[in-house]
């Protein structure tokens, strides 16, 4: 009798067992879908001082609000390494963050580099307009526009700016305290203008710098000395300079490409913004 009972038991709870069987494998198979779904860079428009600017952003598959990380470009013709930039969007998208190619030259148009913030004649008081004043702007408006946005947490912003698109991104959070949690400045100018606005700061965002020491625009001499400045206000901040690297080394496009160096640089950024924005 009683090994009737134990095998009637054992009888008795396979077809329970058989569905939380077929359970578990329906939620792992649904999982995996998930997974597999493709991210797919998204345009979009956002209102900046009444006036319509585009962007694309890559949303994650991640459950809730996450981090919000915005690609900011150089003083380049428009669409340059656009290739670059989706695939950029779709890793960060991947990697859990909502990411956001930014065209802020939008109503303002293309700038003159060399009238940009990295002139030393040229004031960054915050007091006083800046040759960028339209584009911060614009950044600022793109961050409220994810306010009510059921994937996007802009209280994380993280900000990865190439060439003057890294200066902006450091201006950006010098004018504007408590608004940037996080920068990756890839070859951004800087000045003693620039280094001014950071200085007034109590406490700068966390910033990695990435830089060639054979770069004939953005000089590896004024990305260290802008360093030591942010340093002072924000032990987190970390710079790498890659030897016989030139001015946009991560970009196809770009004649100073290297791809050891752009890998590494990705590597770095990635690892830097979790750190410091989940």
């Amino acid at each position: 009798m009683a090994l009737f009972v134990a095998l009637g038991f054992a009888f008795a709870a396979a077809p329970l067992d058989a569905r939380v069987s077929r359970k578990t494998h329906h939620s792992r198979k649904r999982q995996t879908i998930a997974k597999a779904a493709k991210i797919e860079p998204v345009r979009g428009q956002f209102l900046s001082d009444g006036a319509p600017i585009n962007e694309f952003h890559c949303v994650p598959r991640a459950v809730g609000k996450v981090p919000v990380v915005m690609l900011l470009h150089g003083c380049a013709p428009n669409h340059f390494d656009d290739a670059e930039f989706k695939q950029m969007c779709i890793g960060l998208a991947a990697r859990g963050y909502y990411a956001m190619f930014v065209e802020y030259y939008g109503a303002a148009g293309a700038p003159n580099c060399s009238d940009l913030a990295m002139t030393s004649s040229l004031s960054l008081a915050p007091e006083a307009p800046i040759p960028d004043d339209r584009w911060m702007r614009d950044l600022i408006s793109a961050r409220y526009s994810l306010a009510n946005n059921p994937k996007a947490d802009p209280t994380r912003l993280g900000l990865i700016g190439f060439s003057f698109g890294g200066t902006l991104a450091v201006i950006t959070a010098a004018l504007n305290p408590n608004v940037v949690s996080a920068i990756v400045d890839y070859y951004g100018f800087s000045n003693e203008h620039v280094e001014g606005a950071v200085s007034r700061l109590s406490n700068f965002p966390p910033t990695l710098i990435l830089q060639g020491d054979a770069d004939h625009r953005a000089h590896v001499v004024d990305s260290i000395h802008l360093h030591n400045v942010i340093a002072n206000h924000q032990p987190a901040s970390e710079i790498r300079v890659y030897p016989r690297v030139e001015h946009g080394f991560n970009f196809r496009e770009a004649v100073g490409y290297d791809k050891e160096a752009s890998a590494d640089a990705w590597s770095r950024t990635l690892s830097f913004l979790d750190r410091h924005l989940k």
